[in-house]
């Protein structure tokens, strides 16, 4: 993969997986609140992990019964940080680029009327 393709791909990974994926790429991960942390989690890999605190509204409405209910199912999950599969796609090698002159530090710009006519065909 070339450099170029990697980069693409990787903002497509982030905007598709904006609050991190489990290690299968599941799309449709629920979630629970403990408190005002927000957790995702795939029974199927059986990991958790926390996307903030008080970012959304619906923990209001929740008590600590609840939340207790929620730790004694999901609470020997284990605990990622969401942003495994990032670090496993930036392992893969890519292709280095040839430089355009901008990026090696080159700012000058050609002046069309310097340059030879071309010929008629």
């Amino acid at each position: 993969m070339n450099i170029t393709l990697h980069k693409v791909v990787r903002k497509m990974l982030l905007k598709k997986y904006y609050f991190g994926a489990c290690p299968c790429m599941r799309e449709d991960l629920p979630f629970f609140n403990v408190g005002s942390s927000h957790w995702l989690y795939c029974d199927k890999c059986r990991v958790r992990w926390c996307v903030g605190e008080n970012s959304f509204s619906g923990w209001h409405s929740e008590n600590e019964e609840i939340w207790r209910e929620n730790m004694g199912k999901y609470g020997d999950y284990r605990i990622i940080d969401g942003d495994e599969f990032l670090r496993e796609f930036d392992a893969i090698p890519v292709e280095p680029t040839i430089a355009s002159q901008s990026e090696m530090g080159h700012n000058a710009s050609v002046d069309p009327t310097s340059l030879p006519p071309q010929s008629a065909l």
